[in-house]
């Protein structure tokens, strides 16, 4: 029953998300934006958008052979099955698709295998945090941003204050700063950064300090699974490989629509497609990818006319799609796993792991 709320309730937000995204403006509309984009462009947004699949594993691989060596071929079906279900069915319920495919494949207990799924999502941060960073550094409007009318079926949206991005990006900043201070030193010496959080948060709440502090020690012993500190500079060299290729992928398709913006333009709308599409929500990513890439898109190009935003975000989701389920089917041909026992299988699990935290 859970479950079916999950889903219902991440219907129900894509349905609303979609109603957004596509009022106020008209079929004919999407097609004339469409007819515009140069096809070579569009074609060779593959070349990225493929390649961030694979480097993806490639980051992988030096954390799970920390444990146990693992194929190359296991760790792409394992996750691309977890994409696929993501996709599919939202709400990140893949990500206990991904251990319970490993577990079968390279004979990994879940538990390990969601352990190497998290710290795979701590690699994964730090690129993004590269991504952000950079667009915080360069992104800085020195007058206020106004979005077009008719954005959303709103006939004068509020305009986007400057100043607003001039703080928040001071603040992103102090906070990024602050982040990668605090994980260079809980890896070099982890009592002293235990000691720094727990004053800071100390001042707050005593309960939230321990609460902090906690989750710190299980992120410390994640950091200290690697072997070599080889092996984790290879795997955060592959993380910013990974988010440089969704960058490069962006940059292809502003291209392709023939839109003039400033170089850093990409790396602002990565990031908030980023921060949307890394908490749990709709089937098939519906409204909660597109709208990220319009706003985004209107931000760093007011200019843009909305049809064009959204034929956008469209051909973005479109191509992002086809390796997903491409991959995706190869995988589940040759994992020797059905449908119902993966689904079974990854949910049984999933609630032993709630019941025992």
């Amino acid at each position: 029953m859970k479950r079916i709320l999950q889903i219902g309730c991440g219907v129900a937000i894509a349905a609303l998300l979609m109603w957004l995204l596509f009022r106020g403006i008209s079929v004919q509309e999407l097609i004339d934006a469409v007819r515009n984009v140069n096809l070579y462009w569009l074609a060779a947004m593959q070349v990225p958008v493929w390649l961030a699949f694979f480097t993806r594993i490639q980051r992988w691989t030096y954390i799970v052979r920390a444990v146990q060596p693992a194929s190359f071929k296991n760790l792409l079906i394992a996750t691309q099955l977890m994409f696929l279900w993501n996709f599919t069915i939202g709400m990140r319920l893949g990500e206990f698709v991904r251990p319970v495919v490993l577990k079968r494949l390279e004979g990994i207990s879940f538990s390990k295998g969601l352990a190497l799924g998290t710290l795979d999502r701590v690699t994964d941060l730090i690129g993004l945090m590269a991504i952000v960073g950079i667009s915080v550094l360069f992104f800085h409007p020195t007058e206020d941003i106004q979005l077009p009318s008719g954005l959303f079926g709103i006939e004068s949206p509020p305009p986007i204050s400057a100043d607003l991005i001039q703080v928040g990006s001071v603040a992103a900043m102090i906070g990024l700063t602050g982040i990668i201070a605090l994980l260079v030193t809980l890896y070099l010496n982890q009592s002293l950064a235990l000691r720094i959080t727990n004053a800071i948060f100390g001042v707050i709440s005593h309960k939230l300090a321990e609460f902090v502090c906690g989750m710190l020690e299980q992120f410390a012993e994640g950091l200290h699974v690697f072997r070599s500190t080889s092996d984790m500079i290879k795997s955060i060299a592959f993380s910013l490989v990974t988010w440089g290729t969704f960058v490069a992928s962006i940059w292809c398709l502003m291209m392709a629509f023939n839109l003039e913006f400033e170089w850093y333009a990409p790396f602002v709308i990565q990031s908030l497609l980023a921060f949307f599409v890394g908490v749990p929500g709709t089937p098939g990513m519906l409204g909660q990818f597109h709208i990220p890439l319009v706003g985004g898109l209107l931000m760093v190009s007011p200019e843009t006319e909305i049809a064009t935003a959204v034929a956008f975000a469209i051909l973005a989701h479109i191509v992002n799609l086809i390796p997903t389920f491409l991959l995706g089917f190869y995988s589940f041909l040759n994992v020797q796993m059905d449908l119902s026992e993966i689904v079974g299988e990854s949910a049984k699990l999933e609630e032993e792991e709630h019941r025992d935290d």
